[in-house]
C-alpha cells in the first residue's frame, strides 16, 4: 500500500498509453530494491526502416487529415494537402526501390529456382483390380452378444424404448391392493380396516404386535402376492420405482426373522425375482443389487443359519443361476 503509484499511473497502464508501463515497473523496482533504474540511451540506427515498417498511403493520408487538414473548410485546399501527402509517399517508395533495387529480383530467383525439362514418362499398363464381394451383416456386436446371452439363459424381449416402457408401466400398488382385498374377502376386511393401501396395511398387520392368524397370512401371501408376482414383474423390470415398491412390500414379512410366514414370504419373494429375471435377467440383477441388497443384508444379520439359507435361495432368483452371481451374493 505504500508503493508510490498514483491513479494516473493506473489509468495509463489500463489504457495502454505509450511508455507508461515501463515507468510503473521502475517505480515498483525502486520501492522494493531501493535502487534507481538507469535509463539506457537509445542508439539511433542509420539504416533505413524495413519496408513492412513504412506507412501505407492510407495511413499517410489519415495522419494528414488528423493533423488538421480534415478541418479545412475549403475543399480545394483539403484536396491539395492530401495530394501533396500522396506525392511525398510515392517519392519515398521510389527512393526505397532505388536503394534496395536487388530485393525483388533476388527474391524472385530464390522463389523460382532453377528450371528443368520435364520428360514425358512412358505410359504404364493399367492394373484392373477385381471387386471383392463382401457379405453384409445387419447385426452389430451388441446384437450378437445379446443372441449369445440368450442362448445361455432365455429372456423375453420387451418391445419399445426404455422411456416408453417406463411410462406405460402399471403401478404395482393397486395391483397388490386389489389382490389382497379379494383374498381377504368381506369376512376378513376388518384386518385392513378402511385403508385404501390394502397391501401395505396387511403386511404391516402381519408384522405388528397383534398379527393376523398364521393360516390367514399364509393364504393371502400365496393367493394375493404370489399370484400377482408375474404381473408385478412386468412393471418392475421397466421402471425402477415400481421395482423398489414391489420389493419393499414383499420384504415386510422378513422382519419376523423365522416361522412359517417367513418361509412363505421368502418363496413369494423368489417367485417375484424369477418372474423379473425371465423378462430381463441383466436389468433384474442390476436393480436388485442397487436397490434391494441393503434390505437383505440387514435382515440376514439378524436371523439364523437355516433362515439365511432360505433367504439366499430366494435372492438367487434375482441375480441369476450362474455360480459367480450366487457367490457374489454370498460375499455381500
Amino acid at each position: 500500500r505504500k508503493i508510490p503509484i498514483t491513479d494516473d499511473d493506473i489509468d495509463a497502464v489500463m489504457y495502454s498509453r505509450p511508455g507508461q508501463v515501463v515507468g510503473v515497473i521502475k517505480k515498483i523496482y525502486t520501492f522494493l530494491t531501493q535502487r534507481e533504474v538507469k535509463d539506457t540511451p537509445k542508439r539511433e540506427s542509420n539504416l533505413p526502416a524495413p519496408p513492412f515498417m513504412k506507412p501505407t498511403a492510407a495511413q499517410a493520408i489519415r495522419e494528414t487529415l488528423g493533423r488538421g487538414a480534415g478541418q479545412i473548410s475549403d475543399v480545394s485546399q483539403q484536396k491539395a494537402s492530401v495530394q501533396q501527402t500522396l506525392d511525398s509517399h510515392n517519392e519515398m517508395l521510389a527512393d526505397t526501390r532505388s536503394i534496395d533495387a536487388n530485393r525483388t529480383t533476388a527474391a524472385s530467383k530464390i522463389l523460382t529456382g532453377e528450371t528443368r525439362t520435364i520428360v514425358k514418362e512412358p505410359e504404364r499398363p493399367q492394373v484392373v483390380v477385381k471387386k471383392v464381394q463382401v457379405k453384409s451383416i445387419d447385426r452389430n456386436i451388441a446384437q450378437l452378444r445379446a443372441k449369445q446371452a440368450a442362448g445361455n439363459q432365455p429372456t423375453t424381449v420387451i418391445q419399445g424404448s426404455p422411456k416408453q416402457r417406463a411410462e406405460n408401466a402399471k403401478p404395482v400398488e393397486p395391483l397388490f391392493d386389489a389382490a389382497v382385498k379379494s383374498a381377504l374377502g368381506p369376512e376378513n376386511s376388518d384386518v385392513i380396516g378402511d385403508r385404501d393401501d390394502a397391501a401395505f396395511a396387511f403386511m404391516e398387520k402381519v408384522d405388528s404386535a397383534q398379527p393376523v392368524e398364521s393360516a390367514l397370512a399364509i393364504r393371502v401371501l400365496h393367493d394375493a402376492f404370489g399370484a400377482q408376482a408375474a404381473a408385478a414383474a412386468e412393471s418392475a423390470v421397466v421402471n425402477p420405482r415400481e421395482f423398489h415398491k414391489a420389493f419393499h412390500i414383499l420384504s415386510i414379512p422378513l422382519r419376523l426373522r423365522s416361522g412359517q410366514i417367513f418361509d412363505v414370504a421368502c418363496d413369494v419373494l423368489g417367485s417375484f425375482g424369477s418372474a423379473c429375471a425371465a423378462l430381463d435377467a441383466s436389468i433384474t440383477r442390476s436393480l436388485f443389487l442397487d436397490l434391494s441388497l441393503g434390505v437383505i443384508v440387514r435382515v440376514a444379520g439378524n436371523i439364523g443359519a437355516a433362515e439365511q439359507l432360505r433367504l439366499v435361495r430366494a435372492c438367487g432368483e434375482f441375480v441369476g443361476p450362474k455360480a459367480t452371481n450366487r457367490l457374489e451374493l454370498l460375499k455381500c
